[in-house]
C-alpha cells in the first residue's frame, strides 16, 4: 500500500521540521516536529517556541523497536500528524537511537536507552512549556512509553502493542539468543529484523504487571485480529492488570494483519484516534 490519502484535508507541507534532540552531550535523537493548525486563528503554528499561543497537548509518537523507525508502517505516523495537526495537537515522532536515521547501533538498542530517549523527548517537551503529554506508539514502543510516564501524561495511544513478549514472535528469538551469545554474537535475526542479546534479555525479565498498575489515563489499542507477530492475545495481560487506567477502549479489526495496511484499515484508525483524543485532551 503506498502512503493512505488524507481525506478532504487541505495540504499541510511546510508545517514540518526536522530536529536533532539531545540525549546527552554526545549522542541525539532525529526527530520530526509537526505543528497544529489553530483553527480559530487559521495560521499553521510552526515551532513550540514562537510567540504566539500554541496548543497545550504534545503527541508524541513511539516507534516499534529494533527494526522500526518514525517513518515506518507505509509512513502511519505521518499520517496521523497530518490528520492531528488538523485537530488542534502539535506532534513530534523520532527515531530511538540504533534505529532510523538517529546515530548507534541497533545492537545497542535496549529498553534503558529507548528509555533515555523518551526522557529526552519529554525534557525538550518541558522546555516548550507543554501543559499535557499523550504517548502513542506501536509495538514496542508501547513498552517504552509504560517505562517513562510522565506526570502529565493524558492518554495513551496503542497500536498493536507488545505486552507480553514471550507470547508474541519474540519467542523465535528467545529460543536462538543462548546459541548466538555463545558464539560471541551481540544479536540474533528476526524475521528480517536485527535484535541485540541486551534488549533480549531485558524483555526476557520484564515486570510488564508492575508498569501496567502505574497506568491511570484512558487507554486507546487498535490491533488487527489477523495479526501473526504480535497476536490479539497480546491484551489479556492489559485487560487483567490494566485496572487503574480511568478506561481502556480496545478496537480490533476483522482480518487485519499486522500494520492495518488495508485503506479502510487506516481510515477507521485515523478516525478513532482523532476520536479519542478530542474525547480524552
Amino acid at each position: 500500500m503506498d502512503r493512505t490519502p488524507i481525506d478532504n484535508l487541505p495540504d499541510a507541507r511546510g508545517l514540518v521540521k526536522a530536529l536533532e534532540i539531545p540525549v546527552n552531550e554526545q549522542e541525539f535523537v532525529s526527530a520530526i516536529f509537526h505543528g497544529a493548525l489553530i483553527p480559530d486563528a487559521k495560521q499553521i503554528h510552526e515551532m513550540p517556541d514562537d510567540k504566539e499561543e500554541r496548543p497545550s497537548t504534545l503527541v508524541i509518537m513511539a516507534h516499534h523497536a529494533p527494526g522500526g523507525h518514525k517513518s515506518a508502517e507505509n509512513d502511519i505516523f505521518g499520517d496521523l500528524e497530518h490528520h492531528l495537526a488538523h485537530e488542534g495537537f502539535d506532534t513530534i515522532r523520532f527515531d530511538f537511537r540504533g534505529c532510523g536515521t538517529s546515530p548507534g547501533k541497533v545492537d545497542n538498542t535496549t529498553l534503558g536507552t529507548m528509555a533515555q530517549d523518551m526522557a529526552a523527548i519529554h525534557r525538550w517537551a518541558n522546555r516548550a512549556a507543554y501543559k499535557q503529554i499523550v504517548h502513542l506508539a506501536d509495538g514496542i514502543g508501547a513498552l517504552a512509553t509504560l517505562l517513562t510516564m510522565p506526570d502529565n501524561i493524558k492518554a495513551l495511544v496503542w497500536l498493536w502493542p507488545v505486552l507480553d513478549p514471550k507470547k508474541c514472535y519474540f519467542a523465535d528469538a528467545f529460543a536462538a539468543m543462548d546459541q548466538a551469545a555463545a558464539a560471541g554474537e551481540t544479536a540474533v535475526e528476526l524475521h528480517g529484523e536485527r535484535v541485540g542479546i541486551a534488549l533480549l534479555r531485558e524483555l526476557e525479565t520484564l515486570d510488564i504487571v508492575k508498569y501496567l498498575q502505574t497506568v491511570k489515563c484512558p487507554v486507546l489499542v487498535q490491533h488487527g485480529e489477523n495479526d501473526q507477530h504480535i497476536p490479539l492475545s497480546q491484551l489479556d495481560i492489559l485487560r487483567k492488570h490494566g485496572t487503574k487506567a480511568r478506561r481502556i477502549e480496545i478496537t480490533t479489526y476483522e482480518g487485519g494483519a499486522r500494520g492495518l495496511r488495508q485503506l479502510q484499515e487506516r481510515r477507521t484508525l485515523f478516525y478513532h484516534t482523532r476520536q479519542f483524543l478530542n474525547r480524552y485532551c
